[in-house]
């Protein structure tokens, strides 16, 4: 993230940032707060970016992971109303899996927020 411009506000499990802080839930899914694995913003588009990491194929649709994603993609910038972008890294082979998962579950709308980060570093 910090390669493409955006400034790392907090990083789960890595030095040098802070954890990121629990997203209050509105009343989706499972109801509980969550926290992002990666919080940062965009100041070429005044937006800011929430990074997930979904290191197997198991964790893709569990309720945690579901809860997750139509928690974040419901999030804007109050200051300028720019919607939360959602950054999801997987290993190469489960992109398709992942893929698959957002055409049959995300709502159409929300689809323009989702970027899928294949990772070299995770492998199954």
């Amino acid at each position: 993230m910090q390669q493409a411009g955006f400034r790392v506000d907090s990083a789960a499990g890595l030095s040098g940032f802070r954890f990121p802080e629990p997203i209050k839930n509105p009343g989706f899914g499972d109801q509980e707060d969550k926290c992002p694995d990666v919080m940062a913003y965009d100041p070429e588009s005044r937006s800011y970016v929430v990074g997930l990491v979904r290191e197997n194929e198991k964790e893709l649709e569990t309720e945690d992971s579901l809860t997750q994603y139509n928690l974040f993609l419901d999030l804007e910038n109050k200051a300028n109303n720019q919607p939360h972008r959602l950054y999801i890294v997987v290993p190469s082979s489960i992109v398709q899996s992942l893929t698959s998962l957002i055409t049959h579950y995300i709502h159409r709308e929300y689809w323009y927020k989702i970027f899928i980060v294949s990772s070299k570093r995770y492998q199954e």
